[in-house]
């Protein structure tokens, strides 16, 4: 994932304003407001800068929004993974066994979601459909 665009005047990073764990170390009260708030920020001044090696400039911003996102989900489910894999080891025999392999389905199934929602928006233009191009 490219963060930083070269221009013929100069270099965008948009690294220095997407920083989700900040958002999340804070404690905001919705993480999706202030991911908006700080890729709204990173894609005006992507626009400021006048980026030229992308028609949409801004990309960046969300790409790296994204990734970050993914990173943080992923840590969770490992933290989430991890608490579960403790607690059945101190139920066994009770209803409450086989909570690992339901979250590794619930993963599974979720991330299967994901792939196919993401093929149906590149194969069907859904991406960039709303933006405007002129």
């Amino acid at each position: 994932m490219l963060s930083l665009f070269a221009s013929n005047a100069s270099a965008f990073d948009a690294g220095q304003y997407i920083k989700l764990t900040a958002c999340h170390a804070e404690g905001t009260s919705s993480l999706a407001m202030c991911m908006t708030e700080q890729i709204g920020a990173c894609s005006v001044a992507a626009q400021e800068v006048g980026v030229e090696d992308s028609p949409w400039p801004e990309r960046a911003c969300e790409n790296l929004a994204f990734d970050q996102a993914d990173e943080m989900l992923n840590e969770f489910y490992q933290l989430a993974l991890q608490k579960t894999k403790i607690l059945e080891e101190g139920m066994t025999g009770s209803p409450y066994t086989g909570q690992e392999a339901l979250l590794r389905e619930s993963q599974r199934a979720w991330l299967e979601v994901r792939d196919t929602t993401c093929e149906l928006s590149v194969t069907y233009g859904a991406i960039d459909s709303g933006r405007d191009t002129a």
